[in-house]
């Protein structure tokens, strides 16, 4: 590998395991939230405090856990929608932080491929959830994804660009 590919190729993957590491931070936020009622950017605050680590990933996981507290209601909302057979207060806690997280990564992250989003909340889910969440997480935000591209073809096609 060129010296050039291979800088590339360690940039990219520094850049994914921070995101990854935020995207652990957010859930953890968002967790806490669930458990205590408290606003997620209010969880995410008192763990910030607790560990300098966190501090560099700030900027992505605050985002996340800006999204959640804005647009919490609307998520459950559609989490519960889309969850067939379950209502969202009998979903886990974590499992909950993470479909909320993942969900509010599909509809207003566009920047980021739902298939990463997806696979990312995945292998969160085998680190803290019991053995069938992943197949569960991978399900739910595969069915987010899919409405979403629904919903955007839909937008896309009432307002062509000219």
């Amino acid at each position: 590998m060129s010296d050039e590919l291979h800088r590339t190729h360690s940039s990219i993957s520094s850049f994914c395991a921070k995101r990854r590491r935020a995207r652990r931070l957010a859930m953890y936020a968002t967790f806490a939230s669930i458990c205590t009622s408290y606003p997620v950017s209010e969880t995410f605050s008192l763990l910030r405090t607790m560990s300098k680590a966190y501090n560099a990933l700030d900027e992505f996981a605050r985002e996340l856990c800006d999204l959640i507290d804005k647009h919490r209601a609307e998520l459950e909302r559609d989490l519960e929608g889309i969850v067939e057979n379950w209502r969202l207060d009998r979903i886990g806690f974590v499992e909950r932080a993470i479909l909320l997280l993942g969900t509010a990564e599909i509809a207003y992250l566009p920047d980021i491929p739902p298939r990463v989003t997806i696979n990312e909340y995945i292998e969160i889910a085998k680190l803290f959830c019991a053995d069938d969440a992943p197949r569960f997480i991978n399900g739910v935000l595969d069915k987010v994804a899919k409405v979403k591209q629904k919903k955007d073809f839909f937008v896309r096609s009432l307002h062509p660009k000219s």
